[in-house]
């Protein structure tokens, strides 16, 4: 619902704006998703059709390697290993209804 859906690059860049919101925030809201909706920047970009993006925290490893070594990381480095996905969570994102039963705090910020 957040930046009216994702694309992998639109997961990837709103992931990256959810990591520079602190691990506290980070971590509320892997175990709840839908504490999204208490997060006053969200509750403004829902109100104002704001998009909540950082592609830029993305390389911050990169470039703190780059200044500290002077050298590109190793071609492995990006290497990236994702979790399981989560069956429950395997529905049609269009489902309005079954957003609403899922991320009902999201949904009344974001539908209708």
């Amino acid at each position: 619902m957040i930046n009216g859906g994702c694309s992998d690059d639109g997961f990837d860049y709103f992931r990256g704006w959810l990591i520079v919101q602190g691990r506290d925030v980070f971590e509320r809201v892997v175990a709840d998703r839908d504490a999204l909706a208490d997060l006053p920047a969200i509750r403004v970009a829902a109100a104002d059709g704001n998009e909540m993006e950082c592609e830029d925290a993305l390389s911050i490893a990169r470039n703190a390697h780059l200044r500290a070594t002077g050298e590109q990381p190793p071609a492995d480095a990006y290497t990236i290993r994702y979790p399981e996905l989560d069956s429950a969570w395997d529905f049609d994102f269009d489902d309005q209804a079954e957003l609403k039963r899922r991320l009902p705090r999201l949904a009344a910020l974001y539908l209708d």
